[in-house]
């Protein structure tokens, strides 16, 4: 690893968002999905039950031991092509950043644009459009990214910033249909189903020479991240009898390994918030993160505080 005198820390939480058009994708549908328009269904932004509602698209979770902000949205840019197999072009924001108070903390940041196009199965079924089989998307990745690393010689924490390149597709495990379905009835909210996403990066600019930076931040990576979220079906009734399913599980997990230099070897970040839904704006929540990322090293933190949603809505109908 090369050492790395650069300009001194900048402290403070970047917030940044990741645009993107994208699809949502999936292995073996098992079951048939109505939906108005087979786009609606592929987005996952229609529940299969009236009245469910769905999380808002972006979180950031505060306490005493900092902060980690994240999330992503996906926009449907316009109707989708073809009778049996319909493309369809998508637009996704993603965001991603944490934040602590330690002196020598390694405070990352990245936002994404992701042109991408949906490909899903059509039927027709009682008059309407029905989606079925595989749900995956190809899409390509713009990111920009801000992280803080460590000087090996001095010690000093520098920060350093890249444009990032890609491509890839996702895949949405709608296998897991009918449990999501049950879970979704029980306590009336939608769950998207799981995600698989493989990708190929490199980086295409630094902000510094790349001869002064680490060999594991500047070189190409192959990348396999999985993501999800499930509010657990564990209810009770309130006064006047309202029931309530508090409980929310939303997980990341990233494996990404250099295609190049000394160190090819799987690096893991993982990122998991349990968090229990007051009903209002704020939440409570737990929030862990630790891991490394195409060579980028994130800072252990185990967050006890609150929870903000914040974005678009996207309520049943």
């Amino acid at each position: 690893m090369k050492a790395c005198p650069r300009r001194p820390l900048r402290r403070g939480l970047a917030i940044v968002p990741f645009a993107a058009l994208c699809g949502w994708a999936g292995v073996a549908g098992t079951h048939a999905q109505p939906a108005d328009t087979p786009e609606e269904k592929f987005l996952g932004a229609k529940p299969d039950t009236p009245g469910q509602g769905q999380m808002e698209p972006f979180s950031i979770t505060a306490g005493p031991e900092g902060a980690v902000l994240k999330g992503e949205d996906t926009f449907l840019i316009a109707r989708g092509r073809g009778r049996r197999t319909r493309v369809t072009p998508y637009a996704r924001v993603l965001v991603d950043a944490n934040w602590s108070p330690r002196r020598d903390a390694l405070d990352n940041a990245s936002l994404t644009l992701q042109p991408s196009l949906g490909i899903q199965r059509i039927e027709q079924q009682n008059g309407g459009p029905i989606s079925h089989g595989a749900w995956f998307y190809a899409h390509l990745d713009f990111r920009q990214r801000r992280g803080d690393i460590k000087d090996e010689t001095s010690g000093r924490v520098e920060s350093v910033n890249q444009t990032i390149l890609g491509a890839g597709v996702e895949f949405k495990l709608t296998s897991l249909y009918e449990a999501y379905r049950k879970a979704a009835n029980k306590t009336g909210f939608f769950n998207d189903y799981p995600r698989i996403d493989i990708d190929y990066f490199g980086v295409a600019h630094n902000s510094e020479p790349g001869g002064d930076l680490p060999d594991g931040i500047v070189v190409h990576h192959v990348q396999v991240a999985l993501h999800g979220d499930f509010r657990f079906p564990a209810c009770w009734k309130q006064e006047g009898g309202n029931t309530v399913c508090p409980l929310v599980l939303q997980a990341d997990y990233t494996g990404s390994r250099a295609t190049e230099g000394p160190e090819r070897k799987w690096e893991s970040l993982g990122t998991a918030t349990l968090r229990y839904d007051t009903g209002t704006e704020i939440d409570l929540a737990i929030t862990y993160r630790s891991g490394k990322e195409q060579g980028l090293q994130y800072d252990r933190q185990l967050i006890f505080g609150l929870l903000w949603g914040f974005g678009r809505s996207k309520p049943a109908p």
